[in-house]
């Protein structure tokens, strides 16, 4: 508020005891006039977004943008464009209806086992050997876990029978192997860190190890 306000709380308390109706009615528009003259903060390119978003006032909206951000990220595909020409099926309505059928499967148990090993091992795959050729390490360290992680439970699972006693079993693998693979929640590295790691990290200490060792010679004998 600018300066003038005090002298104007003044005179306002002052003519109070003549006339509080017009008095009210002058300090609300004195007000008005100085609220209008306060400087406007800052606008960032991400407030405009923020506002464009919730002016969006239906949830149609709010699902047809988020239908827009997946059909963008699909369009990285060149075998999905090609699939959407032939068939004239929006890519981004034909990947969530494949989702919600290989989801549908996997809750009744419709080939569950096949289908949970399927997405705990193919999408990992693609993406290791994409981090096999790329020329920085954190994509490989993060995938190394990852199968670390997997094959570790893979052995757990196979010496409890939890399929039996466990309702939805594989929906619950499902899940967990999504929240270990994908990047977003890096599952995996977190459940290495807070438990594999501290049982068995003096038994792989750098330069005293046997891993360490192999590897020496390994550099010796390609030198």
């Amino acid at each position: 508020m600018s300066t003038n306000a005090p002298s104007t709380v003044t005179a306002l308390g002052r003519a109070l005891t003549l006339n509080p109706t017009s008095v009210l009615h002058k300090a609300r528009d004195q007000m008005h006039k100085e609220a209008i003259n306060l400087p406007l903060p800052p606008f960032h390119l991400n407030d405009h977004i923020a506002l464009q978003f919730i002016a969006m006032s239906s949830p149609q909206e709010r699902v047809q943008h988020y239908i827009g951000q997946l059909d963008r990220e699909l369009a990285k595909y060149p075998t999905l464009i090609n699939l959407e020409k032939q068939t004239s099926v929006p890519k981004a309505y034909a990947f969530l209806g494949l989702v919600t059928l290989y989801f549908f499967f996997i809750v009744f148990n419709l080939g569950g086992q096949l289908l949970t090993n399927f997405a705990g091992f193919v999408i990992p795959g693609y993406y290791s050997l994409e981090a096999l050729f790329t020329t920085t390490q954190n994509d490989d360290t993060q995938w190394l876990t990852y199968w670390v992680v997997f094959a570790l439970f893979t052995v757990v699972e196979s010496l409890v029978s939890v399929v039996y006693w466990f309702p939805f079993y594989y929906t619950f693998k499902f899940v967990f192997l999504l929240w270990l693979a994908l990047p977003t929640f890096k599952g995996a590295v977190f459940v290495f860190r807070s438990f594999l790691q501290p049982t068995l990290g003096r038994y792989f200490q750098e330069g005293g190890s046997t891993a360490s060792g192999l590897r020496a010679k390994a550099g010796a004998h390609t030198e």
